[in-house]
């Protein structure tokens, strides 16, 4: 993924993705920029509810633009260039992995992949390689997530 892709240009160049009115796309460029989000890579090593709660504001209908498009923004910026790379190379993400296998504990399965992305970790074989000591350190990865990363990690080295 390229490190130098700003956040203004990026926006601009794909805003035929997304139709969303100049409004919308000003507002969303200005508060990232405003809160110091240069790069695409920035902007995508934050979860969505961090990003969402930059867009905090009296107008309830634009925040709710606002969020929906940086979201699908970011979507469409680690799909299009991470996932496509990772899959080509053969990799099972972990939010696909856990989607399908984990079981449906009320808000641990996203928690845990957020956690764990954020944390760089986001194939099943980057979480195979990494130790117990190395997960524990992962930001925001609380009890319950590092329990449900330890039991899919187990699940998929034995499959």
């Amino acid at each position: 993924m390229s490190q130098d892709i700003d956040v203004r240009s990026y926006f601009i160049e794909n805003a035929h993705k997304f139709g969303q009115d100049k409004e919308v796309w000003n507002r969303v460029v200005e508060v990232l920029l405003k809160n110091g989000i240069t790069y695409m890579w920035e902007l995508c090593e934050k979860d969505k509810v961090c990003v969402g709660r930059l867009f905090r504001d009296k107008d309830e209908d634009l925040y709710n633009k606002c969020c929906k498009l940086v979201w699908r923004v970011m979507d469409e910026y680690y799909a299009a260039d991470r996932k496509a790379e990772l899959l080509a190379a053969g990799e099972v993400f972990v939010d696909a992995y856990f989607l399908e296998h984990a079981p449906k504990i009320k808000g641990v399965t996203n928690r845990a992949v957020l956690a764990l992305r954020r944390g760089g970790i986001e194939t099943m074989s980057a979480l195979c390689a990494c130790s117990l000591e190395e997960l524990k350190r992962v930001r925001n990865l609380g009890a319950k997530s590092l329990e449900l990363a330890l039991l899919m990690r187990a699940k998929y080295a034995a499959e």
